[in-house]
């Protein structure tokens, strides 16, 4: 979708969400129904993977209805991380990489308590890992100077497409709205 928007095709509002849960949607259809015939240990892992993806369709849902609440757009980062790492734990689980890691017992209730604590550490291990980097770029930006820019309509732009701050500096905004700053009063 952003290829398209781009190119400036003419997209209806909410295209990128709308195929997001197209995405999702059919991800999670498919792993529902990829379990037949298979042991319980590898129904229980893919079923988590199922939670996970509809859980990514909720997200989006809340993105849709709640534009501005930021709460809606990491819920879906969280769960798209999550699915990550848990395909890479199915891998590990289900078709050990290595000569010398042991097969798990798919047919074991104790190994398959093991694997739910493990999806338990990988919600621990995401969110951690989303807070230090939410941190991180918090710690990097607030030793910035902020920008007195306001949120300008690019049709209203003067011809020239320059923009003067408060501060009197000016932005420059060349033909695909990348800001290009400048010291002088002219770009």
């Amino acid at each position: 979708m952003d290829l398209l928007k781009y190119y400036r095709f003419v997209l209806p509002d909410g295209i990128e969400a709308a195929s997001a849960i197209l995405a999702y949607g059919a991800e999670a259809f498919l792993f529902y129904n990829h379990l037949h015939g298979r042991s319980m240990m590898d129904v229980q892992v893919h079923m988590f993977l199922f939670y996970t993806v509809v859980m990514c369709v909720f997200s989006v849902f809340l993105e849709v209805w709640h534009r501005d609440w930021v709460i809606a757009s990491l819920s879906r980062a969280f769960f798209t991380l999550m699915q990550g790492t848990w395909f890479w734990q199915i891998g590990f689980i289900l078709y050990p990489p290595l000569e010398a890691m042991e097969r798990w017992d798919e047919t074991s209730h104790q190994q398959m308590m093991v694997v739910t604590m493990i999806y338990t550490w990988h919600c621990a291990f995401n969110l951690v890992l989303m807070l230090v980097v939410g941190y991180a770029v918090h710690a990097r930006m607030a030793t910035k100077q902020p920008l007195d820019l306001q949120l300008v309509d690019y049709q209203q732009l003067s011809g020239d497409n320059n923009l003067k701050l408060a501060s009197g500096k000016v932005i420059g905004l060349n033909g695909h709205l990348t800001l290009i700053e400048s010291d002088s009063d002219e770009v």
